[in-house]
């Protein structure tokens, strides 16, 4: 029982009692309406107030509310009475005027009777809680006849419809009988100005009624609507229309549709040449109760909208039974009518407050480019003034649609409510069935047309020489397709990808622009040169569009094309917040963030910045809360943000800090080898120079292959039988001329394929690869077989892909996942944590490795860390004398030149050592060290230090609390940087770590002393920085949680920038530490985790082979023991399988993340059991069994967690470190 909403309503009905001086229905009924509808809420259920429908008699009648379930079918009725009113008697009156008997519920605020089914079902006192509670699930629980038999009717329709189908497909091929490979010739053949027939001109009998009046129509479908429909889409079309034409009549039973509509006309000359009598009957035999049950659902629907709401959803479940394909590429999403009445309202507030126009002004032309249902077309209708209507019906408002079905439904909706609004029918001569992208001329308009004669190509042409002033709509989302197999790609568009590439593409920055040629950018591009000199376009769009780093040209484009833009984020991005839920989040209940823009456009003779306004909502609103917001507030009263893009054309996230300071890690002009316009600083003149101004040359992402589970394969010898198949199948297809799929294919392969070029298995190209971190699988390198495997991954690893390399995989700009990066020594896959970049330290030419890192980088280094040195001072400072000026050319070796006193002094010194520097003395005398040679009070020019290690070129000093001293700090900070000007390192270690934790002082001291370059011992020469040791600092850096968090939004926007740390050394010594650990993974200490294996009459698995992926086979039943491999963080346990947990895991191991998931749970995620996508891998070499890896996975997982412990020891020294400055 919900206590909740019961104690709500009863607060509620008090409340409206005491305050509303008044207890008849029409005060407190709705009260009971909010209660019903927290009822409605879990069910999906939504109760819509004082709503018409036909009664029994046939007759129109209100109802105070029905109930309608997801599908807008009436679930039950409501009606309310007053207290005084007889219950009993108002209830008979009300069946007597033909109200529904079958589930309606009649409640006075007392007492509540529920009729099902007929009969007086339950009958309560309403201050009953729990009865009250019992009544309202009974209502709800309970499915009227009707609904059940409409919700059965969609059932068997799903089941029944692609037997149909293909019925029809067969019956319209068999009345022209080609080959399908002949198709093209028959296009070819049917523009022919032969006279004779397509039939005899192509020698083969056929109904050629059929094929003239098909024909025919192609011909206009080709120059009307896109060049690329071919003859199966107009199959498609002639099926949509027979398959839809009963639910039209019915649905709006007062419009003649198929017989006025101009492309519903041209499809019945076509149909009525195969398709009338007994066939028809025959054909629909097995799916007539489908169109009964609308029939009887749409007979007693009177409100208009609610018409429209019912048509919708017919619309979706045909669409989802007919063709998901189609309802996919066609980005097929109902625009909710909340956000449909907000952006018309806004366009006029907009119209007003810019143009001083209205919506219903003349010469303000509306179009609508993808109008889908004709959702937005007929609110502007509701909306417009009476006196308007007619005028803007049939001169001003247009609307597009390139899909037959829904230009249908679009065409009657539009048709309807114009009836409904003046009382009268007229024809809507303003939608025209044409792609509205394709074909263009200049990128504004549709071209001229060939076949002006026909009624739709002479709309395309009326609506082309109109000047639009607003363009409002939602455009289809899908931008790909994940499977090239569902052969559902959108339709390219050359000409307006030409107009994106020039504008969007050549004004932005990011390495992969693909995804800017998606279908709402294409629609914006087109819209923007569509529009007049001025005017509004009002379009939904994906939100990364506002904030992407693909898109900054885009912005861009957008700052310089418009006057004035608003956005609504309306949020809902569940791939950058997991946290999120589709259905919960999103208006739309898809993965991408959804807002509503308007751009406006207006004439200045004075072109001023782009004024630009932004309003989000809370991140975790509801997609019911948003849309509750949405219809509650105007444009005028939302709260607006202004917006001033960075110089990188971000406009929200935009940052505040040095990282354009920093050096850069790479660049696609040094990648290039691009060359620019440099000064010379001794002529002046201007010389091309090759950019180098990165730090590594080459990049690359990793390996995609668009059929991993074909490619990769952990056993070697199951990858060797699946690629045999897939090569078998591939050259198959070349030798039939026919696609086999049964294998993947993707584009690339595609272009294989239409080229003509096999291949043969060849073993050599089997490789392992890293798919995953700390996951290696066997990998196919076999070019024609990996979609994106470039000369680029071959330039790393050399032409057999073998060469030996060590490359720096990390998160590439763009994603949504916190950054992160990992070394490896193998090809890496694109998604080895998300889409991944490789910064290679070598890379290959001509088949000779050469360094990649540039020799700029490398003078830049040494610049910043070898200085040239300043004379030294003369300061005053322990150990030294004021006014002593030296001029010495060594002041630090074995032959430096000493001043007598200064020699004096340091004697004096070392007699009188303090406690704490006895102790040192004797961890570092006699070369106990690690084999470093110290020097006690040691002289360097006018200084006397504590310690010195000239290997390392290393000064410690131990200091008391003398130094904490203002004076002394001051003292000490000039002696200091002094020394560290003559390429010393200075450490001070407080007397109290000495005394009290000895051994990390030592440690501190041996991490001072590494790494040391070739040919020094170890001691640290400043001078000798190596690319090497820019590789291992690089990777450091990128560890460095300090930089991860101050750079968090560049890192997801842009390619990372690398600060000059002070400290060199021990950046680049972490580095090369983590590296060690990240490429050894393998063969490092296990970690001591605690086994507890539960007794099993299962035997254990036999031993697994040394150096390979593939055991040996377990015993007979071993795989009968249920997998779990779970991560228990709170118990620190990872449950392997039912017999099998390990203890004791560290709490610090599940802190070392990659992206949002640490590496161990990097490794049980692979590890796990999964079903295989693709369905031949799934029937013929589904052959993985975690039992044959168990005791490989056990003891990967105790490697890594040793890994994973040591790597986070490292990251909290860099924490724990001393503030780090950049520059």
């Amino acid at each position: 029982m919900s206590k909740t909403l019961i104690h709500q309503y009863r607060r509620d009905l008090e409340s409206r009692k005491r305050y509303g001086g008044s207890r008849n229905e029409s005060s407190i009924r709705y009260a009971f309406a909010t209660l019903l509808n927290g009822y409605c809420k879990p069910k999906d259920f939504l109760l819509v107030e004082e709503l018409s429908i036909n009664s029994r008699f046939n007759k129109p009648i209100r109802l105070d509310g029905i109930v309608k379930d997801a599908l807008r079918l009436d679930w039950g009725y409501w009606e309310a009475k007053d207290e005084k009113d007889s219950l009993d008697a108002e209830i008979e009156a009300k069946f007597n005027k033909g109200y529904p008997n079958d589930n309606i519920l009649f409640e006075d605020s007392q007492t509540a009777v529920l009729i099902q089914n007929g009969n007086e079902s339950l009958r309560i006192n309403m201050e009953d809680d729990d009865a009250l509670d019992t009544l309202l699930n009974q209502f709800l629980d309970y499915e009227r006849a009707e609904v059940k038999d409409f919700r059965q009717a969609i059932s068997n329709f799903s089941q029944d419809l692609p037997i149909i189908i293909d019925t029809l497909r067969k019956l319209i091929d068999s009345q022209s009988p080609f080959p399908k490979v002949e198709r093209e010739v028959i296009s070819t053949a049917s523009n022919s100005n032969s006279p004779l027939p397509v039939g005899e001109r192509l020698g083969v009998r056929a109904n050629q009624n059929f094929i003239n009046a098909r024909d025919k129509f192609l011909k206009i479908c080709q120059e009307s609507i896109n060049p690329d429909i071919t003859i199966d889409d107009v199959r498609e079309m002639i099926i949509q229309h027979i398959l839809t034409e009963d639910i039209f009549t019915n649905i709006f039973s007062d419009a003649q549709f198929h017989q006025e509509n101009n492309i519903a006309r041209q499809l019945n000359e076509v149909i009525k040449t195969f398709f009338t009598g007994s066939v028809k009957k025959n054909t629909f035999k097995t799916i007539q109760s489908y169109y009964n049950a609308i029939i009887r659902t749409a007979s007693s629907i009177v409100n208009h909208q609610e018409k429209q709401k019912f048509l919708k959803v017919v619309y979706e479940n045909f669409y989802k039974a007919y063709n998901p394909k189609e309802a996919d590429r066609l980005g097929i999403v109902y625009t909710p009518n909340e956000i449909v009445k907000f952006m018309v309202q806004s366009t006029d507030y907009l119209l007003e407050k810019h143009f001083h126009k209205t919506l219903g002004d003349k010469g303000v032309e509306i179009l609508d480019p993808c109008t889908g249902t004709g959702t937005f077309i007929t609110e502007i209708l509701d909306y417009l003034l009476t006196r308007d209507i007619e005028y803007k019906y049939q001169k001003e408002i247009h609307c597009n649609e390139m899909s037959i079905l829904p230009y249908y439904i679009a065409n009657l909706n539009i048709e309807y409510t114009y009836q409904q609004k003046t009382g009268e029918y007229l024809e809507f001569n303003n939608i025209c069935l044409v792609d509205t992208l394709n074909p263009t001329d200049t990128g504004e308009k549709q071209m001229d047309l060939f076949s002006m004669n026909e009624e739709n190509t002479d709309r395309i042409k009326r609506q082309n020489k109109k000047k639009i002033s607003v363009i409002i709509g939602n455009p289809p989302y899908n931008a790909k397709q994940e499977n090239f197999n569902d052969n559902n790609a959108n339709r390219k568009y050359e000409t307006i990808d030409k107009r994106i590439k020039d504008s969007y593409i050549k004004e932005g920055t990011a390495q992969n622009q693909i995804v800017v040629y998606d279908m709402y950018t294409r629609f914006i591009r087109w819209a923007t040169d569509r529009l007049n000199d001025e005017g509004i376009i009002a379009f939904i769009t994906n939100s990364s569009l506002i904030d992407a780093r693909a898109f900054d040209g885009f912005r861009k484009c957008l700052e310089n094309e418009f006057d004035y833009i608003y956005i609504i984020d309306l949020g809902g991005n569940i791939r950058a917040n997991p946290k999120l839920s589709g259905t919960t989040h999103n208006i739309f209940g898809i993965q991408t963030g959804v807002t509503i823009s308007f751009l406006i456009k207006s004439k200045k003779e004075v072109k001023s910045p782009c004024k630009i306004y932004y309003s989000r909502r809370p991140e975790f609103e509801t997609n019911k809360e948003k849309l509750d917001f949405i219809s509650k507030n105007a444009l005028e009263n939302i709260e607006f943000e202004t917006i001033k893009p960075d110089k990188k054309h971000n406009w929200i996230n935009q940052t505040d800090n040095d990282f354009d300071d920093l050096i850069a890690l790479i660049d696609k002009d040094v990648k290039a080898g691009k060359s620019k316009a440099v000064k010379n600083e001794e002529t002046g003149e201007l010389e091309n120079k090759i950019c180098e101004e990165a730090i590594f040359q080459l990049f690359s992402i990793g390996v995609q292959t668009s059929r991993d589970e074909w490619i990769y394969d952990l056993d070697k010898d199951n990858l060797i039988k699946k690629i045999l198949f897939f090569i078998e199948k591939y050259n198959l297809s070349i030798d039939n001329n026919d696609k086999d799929f049964s294998i993947k294919w993707s584009s690339s392969l595609d272009n294989y394929f239409k080229s003509k070029i096999k291949t043969n298995f060849d073993e050599t190209k089997i490789i392992k690869s890293l798919f995953r971190p700390y996951f290696l699988q066997y990998h196919y390198v076999e070019k024609l077989f990996n979609h994106r495997l470039t000369q680029n991954h071959y330039d790393i690893y050399s032409d057999n892909l073998r060469g030996r390399n060590l490359i720096i995989a990390y998160s590439a700009s763009g994603t949504n996942k916190p950054f992160h990066c990992l070394v490896t020594d193998n090809l890496i896959d694109l998604h080895l944590t998300g889409d991944s970049q490789c910064l290679p330290l070598y890379r290959y030419e001509n088949g000779e490795r050469i360094e990649n890192i540039t020799d700029w980088a490398l003078e830049k280094f040494r610049e910043y860390y070898q200085p040239s040195p300043p004379q030294p001072p003369s300061p005053k400072g322990e150990g030294g004398e004021e006014g002593v000026n030296i001029n010495v050319s060594e002041i630090m070796g074995a032959k430096r030149q000493i001043l007598r006193e200064l020699l004096e002094k340091a004697r004096e010194l070392r007699k009188k050592q303090t406690s704490t520097e006895k102790i040192l003395w004797e961890c570092l005398r006699g070369n106990r060290f690690f084999g470093f040679e110290f020097r006690r009070q040691h002289n360097i020019a006018s200084f006397i230090v504590d310690f010195y290690c000239h290997g390392a070129k290393l000064v410690i000093e131990i200091d008391g609390k003398i130094h904490d001293e203002k004076n002394q700090e001051s003292n000490d900070k000039n002696r200091d940087e002094w020394l560290k000007s003559q390429g010393l390192k200075v450490l001070r270690i407080k007397n109290e770590i000495i005394i009290n934790n000895l051994e990390e002082a030592l440690d501190i001291i041996a991490e001072n002393l590494l790494p040391s370059p070739v040919g020094e011992g170890l001691g640290v020469r400043v001078n000798n920085i190596t690319k090497e040791d820019i590789f291992h600092y690089v990777y450091g850096v990128l560890h460095n949680p300090e930089y991860r968090e101050k750079y968090e939004l560049n890192l997801k926007r842009e390619f990372p920038r690398i600060p000059f740390y002070d400290d060199f050394w021990q950046w680049a010594n972490w580095g090369k530490k983590l590296m060690d650990l990240h490429l050894n993974y393998e063969t490092i200490k296990p970690y001591k985790l605690k086994r507890m294996d539960l007794p099993s009459p299962l035997t254990s698995p036999q031993k697994i082979e040394e150096n390979t992926l593939t055991p040996k086979s377990s015993p007979k039943g071993e795989g009968k023991i249920k997998v779990k491999l779970k991560a228990d963080k709170v118990n620190h346990k990872i449950i392997i399988d039912e017999v099998t947990i390990l203890e004791q895991i560290p709490p610090l191991a599940w802190e070392y993340k990659l992206g949002n998931r640490s590496a161990l749970e990097w490794i049980l995620d692979q590890y796990k059991e999964k079903k295989p996508r693709d369905k031949t891998i799934a029937e013929k070499f589904n052959n993985y069994r975690f039992a044959d890896y168990k005791e490989q996975v056990i003891d990967l997982l105790m490697r890594v967690t040793t890994v994973s412990v040591e790597t986070m020891n490292i990251i909290n020294q860099m924490n724990n470190s001393r503030e780090l400055k950049s520059n």
